[in-house]
C-alpha cells in the first residue's frame, strides 16, 4: 500500500503504520524485542541512566516530570469518562419525549407527563452517578425499590438502564424498613418513659414562676424527681416487663424538664441527719467499701424485716447487732453537716446563734460506721 497516493499527512501515515503493525501479533512481538535490545545496548554504552545513576538534582527533576505526567494521564482519563457520559445522555428530556412519540398525536398533558418522567429519571441518575457517599446512594436506591415497581416488574429495567443493582435495591429497602421500625419503637418507648416520669409519685411539679426550663424554644415548668434515675429505672422495668430498655436509653429518653433537684432548688429546710447519712454512704461507695448508694437497700440488708417497726427502730433481737460488711479499715476523709456558733452584732448586745455548715473531717472507718443513725431509716420506709 502506497501512503503517498492517499494524500495523508506524515502523522496520519505513521498512525496507520503503527495500527497495522500492532494488529499483527508477530510483527508487534518483533518490534518490542528489538526495542528491548536497543534499550539494553544504550544502557551498556551509558546513553540511558537509571535512577540510582542520576544526581540528586536530576532525580528531583525526573520525579517532578513523572508527577506531571501522572497528573495529565489522570486528567485525560477523567475527560474521556466525562465525554462518554455526555455522549450517552446528550439528549434532553424534551428530545427523548419527541423521539419516543414521533408523529403520534397526543394531548398536552401526556406530553408533559413524559417530559416530567424523563427529567426525574435523568436527575436521579446523575445524582446516583456523581455522588460519593454510600448513604446517599442507598437513599436514592431506596426511592426506586418497593412493592409497586416489583409488582409491575420494573426492577430489572432499573438495573439495566440506571445501573442500580438489585442487591443495592434490596439492601436499601431493608435498611429503610428497619429504620422506620426503630423510630416507631423509640417513639412508643419515649411516650411510656414520659408518662412514667411525669407521674406525681415519681416527680413533683414546681410552683415558682421562675422555675422553668427552655429547650429548642419550648418552655416547660420544672419537675423534680422524687428518687434517683437508677431506682426509677428498676421501678419502670417492674411495671412494664414487656419493655426491655437499658438504663442508658432510659436516661436519654428523660424529658428535659424533669430534672434531679439540687440543694439550691430546695424551698424548705434541709435535714442535716438525712444529708449526713447520704454523704457517708457516698464516701463508702467511692472507696468501694459498699456496693450501692441506695439507703433503702442498705436498710433492708441490715434489717430482718423492712416492714417491721422493731427492725427499723433497731429493737429487733434478730437484727439488732447486724453490721455492714466492709472490705478493710483505715483513715479517710468525709463531709458532714455540723452546728457552729456564730456571734452576730446587734444594736445593744452580741447574740450567739447556731448555723449549719458543711466541713470535711478525718476519721476512721469504724467511727464512720458508728455514725449511722439506725432509727433514721424509718423515714426511708415507714412501717404500717
Amino acid at each position: 500500500m502506497c501512503f503517498r497516493e492517499t494524500g495523508l499527512s506524515a502523522a496520519e501515515r505513521q498512525c496507520q503504520y503503527r495500527a497495522q503493525r500492532n494488529a499483527d501479533p508477530a510483527r508487534r512481538a518483533a518490534y518490542l524485542q528489538k526495542h528491548r535490545e536497543t534499550w539494553h545496548e544504550n544502557k551498556k554504552l551509558g546513553k540511558v541512566k537509571t535512577v540510582k545513576d542520576l544526581s540528586e538534582r536530576e532525580k528531583r527533576r525526573k520525579r517532578a516530570y513523572w508527577g506531571r505526567a501522572q497528573h495529565q494521564s489522570r486528567e485525560r482519563c477523567r475527560y474521556r469518562k466525562r465525554c462518554a457520559r455526555l455522549q450517552q445522555d446528550s439528549e434532553s428530556p424534551r428530545s427523548k419525549t419527541r423521539r419516543l412519540l414521533g408523529r403520534i398525536p397526543v394531548s398536552r398533558e401526556v406530553h408533559n407527563r413524559l417530559v416530567f418522567h424523563h427529567a426525574l429519571v435523568d436527575n436521579m441518575s446523575k445524582k446516583f452517578d456523581f455522588t460519593k457517599h454510600k448513604k446517599t446512594r442507598q437513599l436514592i436506591a431506596g426511592l426506586v425499590s418497593g412493592r409497586i415497581l416489583k409488582k409491575y416488574k420494573f426492577k430489572k429495567r432499573i438495573q439495566e438502564t440506571r445501573g442500580i443493582s438489585r442487591k443495592l435495591q434490596r439492601h436499601s429497602e431493608i435498611s429503610l424498613s428497619n429504620k422506620s421500625k426503630y423510630k416507631s419503637l423509640c417513639y412508643k418507648l419515649s411516650n411510656k418513659v414520659l408518662s412514667f416520669l411525669t407521674r406525681d409519685e415519681n416527680s413533683r411539679l414546681t410552683a415558682g414562676k421562675s422555675q422553668t426550663i427552655t429547650r429548642g424554644k419550648i418552655k416547660k415548668q420544672k419537675r423534680f424527681l422524687n428518687d434517683t434515675l437508677r431506682n426509677l429505672h428498676r421501678k419502670f422495668l417492674l411495671e412494664s416487663p414487656d419493655c426491655s430498655i437499658s438504663y442508658a436509653l432510659f436516661c436519654r429518653m428523660r424529658p428535659f424538664w424533669v430534672v434531679q433537684p439540687s440543694i439550691a432548688d430546695r424551698e424548705t429546710c434541709l435535714c442535716k441527719i438525712h444529708k449526713n447519712v447520704s454523704f457517708l454512704v457516698e464516701k463508702l461507695h467511692s472507696l468501694r467499701f459498699i456496693r450501692g448508694t441506695d439507703l433503702e437497700e442498705m436498710a433492708e440488708s441490715v434489717s430482718y424485716d423492712s416492714n417491721s417497726k422493731d427492725c427499723m427502730y433497731n429493737e429487733c433481737p434478730n437484727c439488732k447487732d447486724r453490721d455492714f460488711p466492709v472490705a478493710s479499715e483505715g483513715d479517710l476523709q468525709a463531709s458532714v453537716f455540723s452546728h457552729r456558733e456564730k456571734n452576730n452584732k446587734g444594736e445593744k448586745e452580741k447574740v450567739s446563734v447556731k448555723i449549719t455548715v458543711k466541713k470535711r473531717t478525718e476519721t476512721t472507718l469504724q467511727n464512720l460506721l458508728e455514725l449511722f443513725p439506725m432509727p433514721t431509716y424509718q423515714l426511708q420506709k415507714t412501717p404500717l
